[in-house]
């Protein structure tokens, strides 16, 4: 009689019954899909982006710089640390994009931006630290974003102009430059070909940069 009575009754108990698998269902498609299919493509993905850096990689800084991420990764797998995994996953993407731009890294030398900044480091107050500000430009004349890690604040941030660490004897030499008619004449600071993850520098520097100022 029971049984009888909740079939007589489905249409109210029934939609409820209905709903509630429908949201199960839900759930574990989205889990399946965001969370466990990412994560049992990671290790593939791992080597996929790790041949493709090798692939475009045209220095040995490069291929090492690929070799330890591979093993960061494969590292963090057989620790089940997906996160870090991911990490790994996501600094060789970043890697392969490096390797892939073309660029001329110039100074800026608009009259009204600024071509260069100094900063007193926190370390030692009688110091000054000076920067040229430069931007990537492709070949077709864009602004490029650049990938770089923040010297002071060891964040890597993407940026279409940053500061680039020089000597004092530099920075002055730039700043005359730029002081005779508002524009800085020798305005290129070096070229980045594909493959290589630094540019070659046409005047000293240590490579290091800001990011705001």
């Amino acid at each position: 009689r029971k049984l009888a009575l909740l079939y007589i009754r489905r249409g109210g108990w029934g939609k409820w019954v209905v709903g509630g698998l429908a949201a199960l269902v839900l759930v574990l498609a989205v889990n399946y899909f965001v969370v466990q299919a990412p994560q049992r493509a990671l290790p593939e993905d791992l080597r996929a982006r790790h041949a493709e850096v090798v692939g475009l990689a045209a220095s040995e800084a490069a291929r090492a710089r690929a070799e330890q991420l591979l093993n960061v990764g494969n590292a963090a797998l057989r620790d089940a640390d997906t996160d870090a995994a991911e990490g790994a996953l996501a600094r060789l993407e970043q890697l392969r994009d490096l390797l892939e731009q073309e660029y001329t890294l110039r100074i800026v030398s608009q009259p009204d931006a600024p071509s260069g900044v100094w900063r007193v480091p926190d370390v030692n107050t009688q110091a000054r630290n000076y920067y040229l500000i430069v931007e990537a430009i492709g070949a077709s004349g864009e602004r490029l974003s650049v990938t770089l890690e923040n010297e002071e604040t060891g964040k890597v941030e993407s940026v279409k102009r940053w500061g680039l660490r020089v000597d004092e004897a530099t920075f002055n030499r730039v700043r005359r430059d730029k002081e005779d008619d508002g524009i800085i004449q020798n305005n290129q600071v070096g070229v980045k070909k594909r493959g290589f993850i630094d540019p070659d520098y046409a005047l000293p520097t240590s490579g290091a940069a800001i990011t705001s100022w």
